[in-house]
């Protein structure tokens, strides 16, 4: 609750702000809100926001919800509509001076341009507010690069103006989103199927009364299904027609009625005096009470109904949206690809961070061709650019990150990455990568890809946050975390891919120009890698010395090595051996058949690239993309060492969001004194 209560101030700040912003439009100092949400805690509130003037109220609507879904961005950000939709981001520390505020505005700005045209990106701007403020709204018609430039040099000269920016006396962000639909609202809206279930469960007035259009919708092992909601649907119907003649001067209940009234309570809808006002009160009542004794009687027969309508809603949706999905990865994939080429780093990509860029006016059908639009971005907060060519160092980016798309190098500065890995704009590009393996999974699924992994992070900031206090270093720190991190990743990518695995074999992505030469030079780098290995597996193994059987081992398939594993296994056709040296060649040859299919595999991948229009199945998509992230960040000799320590009994009741939050800030405030120092 305490992260609700946290939650609920920013909200209550930001909505006194809109208030003041009102009143300062409407002329007066008299104005009051009033919420229309029961919940207080609604993700999603509205509000009637009053002012009064010469004895008169007016009013207008304004609504707020939070961005980012309790993920533990490094800002807090809030979506307001408010005349148009906006994006309200409240730094992690507060901001008191406005040249910092400036500051922070161009330095996201210098990103975009790097990014500019090849994607849409929207920053702050002081214009987004200021454009409503009469000081400054008589030069709204001016352009919008001159009238931003006229605002900041109006806020310089006047300080007392700058208060139209803040919140709680600091300074926040604004930025006007519009024209544009987060990708996070499409992904939601995509896979959100309870309105289309309970529609589906709604119109099967007959389905329930015939066993043939029973099977054609669910298929021969819905029979038994049927028989057990038919006989729910008889003792209800007996009720109501008990209940009915208990109750003189009613009208009679007709089947339909009856059928109407039974899937209503299907989908826990129970009957009100408005639904139908020819029957009286006292029926309505009796008919509550027996409707919650049929839901309990039958609970695993309803429960087990709703499953196969949801299942039946699910696939049938997913079958309607999968050409979307296609596409949505594809533009994923372009634009990773740009960023590669553009040497930027976001370091907080997430679908939270992404926008659909098209007009919905125009074609309302824009998600059905992945060409008729593209995805922008928003939020450069820990962006970077890792572009060395004119031997420019790279900046220290904020310390941060969303943990369902991030990774332990995200929380280090670049010396130490530099020192681990000698190659930081790879380190910096593969960041990234990693979110859009995870916003892949995402799009295709609905659902989190590393949600159980992103626990790890929390621990590593907590680890951190110990070691930097005992002055100790944090190499350590890193790649204990760092193999936990990707042990986990390893095994909830595993499980995920069998859970989907259907779905995802279905999705078939074209990838892109911009794309398909990163898969190119990354698969060969790792390939190149796996002859080496294989090379020195074979010539440092001291029981085959034999020139002419290395050889062979070098040059042999995986299927021939596998065949041999095999015979030394069952002890057949091979010469004899003590059992020590025979378990050792069973797992010299394991290792040996395991580099083998993984170099055939990239092999088969590369040889799919070479052409015109390359395609991979989703399912594909995901092995290989984490596989590159993975050689690319985690080493083997890192297996053998023991994990961080847990974190101790003091942390346990600091939620995932808190903790990520407030570590953040206190890395970042660490980084700022050391670069003042």
């Amino acid at each position: 609750m305490k992260n609700q209560k946290i939650k609920l101030v920013d909200k209550e700040n930001i909505l006194r702000f809109f208030l003041n912003l009102y009143k300062t439009q409407s002329g007066t100092d008299t104005g009051e809100y009033l919420s229309t949400t029961i919940d207080n805690f609604d993700p999603t509130s509205s509000y009637n926001l009053r002012v009064q003037k010469y004895e008169e109220w007016k009013s207008r609507r304004v609504s707020i919800a939070p961005l980012g879904d309790g993920s533990g961005s490094k800002s807090k950000c809030f979506k307001v509509i408010y005349d148009e939709v906006l994006v309200v981001k409240i730094p992690p520390v507060p901001i008191k001076s406005f040249d910092q505020y400036l500051e922070c505005i161009e330095t996201e700005r210098r990103i975009v341009d790097k990014l500019s045209p090849d994607i849409v990106c929207i920053i702050p701007n002081v214009s987004t507010i200021l454009k409503r403020i009469p000081p400054f709204s008589r030069d709204i018609e001016l352009a919008p690069e001159v009238f931003e430039k006229k605002c900041i040099e109006r806020l310089k000269k006047d300080p007392y103006l700058q208060n139209y920016l803040k919140i709680d006396d600091s300074f926040v962000f604004f930025m006007n989103l519009t024209k544009y639909s987060f990708l996070s609202n499409v992904i939601d809206k995509l896979h959100d199927i309870s309105q289309d279930v309970a529609e589906e469960i709604l119109s099967h007035t007959d389905i329930l009364q015939d066993l043939i259009l029973f099977e054609d919708k669910f298929g021969s092992a819905g029979e038994s299904l049927f028989y057990k909601i038919n006989e729910v649907y008889g003792f209800y119907n007996k009720e109501v027609n008990r209940l009915a003649g208990r109750i003189g001067n009613l009208p009679a209940v007709s089947a339909s009625q009856t059928i109407e009234w039974f899937l209503s309570l299907m989908i826990g809808k129970m009957m009100k005096e408005d639904d139908s006002s020819q029957y009286s009160s006292q029926f309505i009542q009796k008919m509550k009470i027996m409707s919650k004794q049929v839901l309990t009687k039958y609970r695993k027969e309803i429960e087990e109904y709703r499953r196969t309508m949801t299942t039946y809603v699910r696939q049938k949706k997913f079958i309607q949206n999968k050409s979307i999905f296609e596409g949505l990865i594809t533009n994923i994939l372009e634009m990773i690809g740009d960023l590669k080429n553009k040497c930027v780093a976001i370091r907080d990509l997430k679908p939270d961070n992404l926008f659909v860029v098209g007009d919905w006016e125009k074609n309302p059908l824009l998600l059905a061709s992945h060409g008729s639009y593209s995805l922008g971005l928003i939020d450069f907060e820990t962006s970077v650019s890792f572009d060395t060519k004119y031997d420019v160092k790279i900046d220290q980016p904020l310390l941060a990150g969303t943990p369902s798309y991030s990774t332990p190098s995200h929380l280090f500065e670049n010396t130490l990455l530099e020192k681990i890995y000698k190659d930081l704009p790879r380190i910096l590009f593969f960041q990234d990568w990693q979110a859009v393996t995870n916003m892949i999974y995402n799009v295709a699924t609905g659902k989190h890809l590393a949600q159980k992994t992103g626990r790890v992070l929390p621990e590593t900031m907590r680890t951190m946050r110990i070691t930097m206090k005992e002055g100790k270093p944090l190499p350590d720190v890193y790649i204990r975390s760092n193999g936990k991190f990707w042990r986990e990743a390893a095994n909830e990518l595993k499980e995920k891919l069998k859970n989907s695995k259907a779905d995802l074999k279905s999705i078939q992505v074209v990838i892109p120009d911009q794309t398909k030469d990163i898969f190119k030079q990354e698969l060969s780098y790792q390939n190149s890698k796996i002859k080496k290995s294989i090379l020195k597996q074979v010539k440092s193994h001291k029981i085959f010395k034999s020139k002419n059987v290395r050889r062979t081992l070098i040059k042999a398939p995986p299927e021939i090595i596998a065949r041999y594993k095999a015979k030394w296994k069952k002890g057949i056709g091979i010469p004899k051996a003590p059992p020590k040296v025979r378990a050792e060649i069973i797992s010299f040859l394991d290792k040996l058949e395991s580099r083998k299919r993984r170099k055939n595999h990239i092999d088969r991948i590369l040889e799919s690239m070479d052409q015109a229009l390359p395609e991979l199945q989703v399912y594909e998509l995901l092995k290989v993309m984490f596989f590159l992230v993975h050689e690319t960040m985690h080493k083997p000799e890192w297996n053998s060492l023991p994990d961080i320590d847990e974190p101790g009994a003091d942390m346990e009741n600091i939620s995932h969001e808190e903790t990520i939050v407030y570590e953040q800030t206190l890395v970042y405030q660490t980084s700022r004194k050391s670069e003042t120092a």
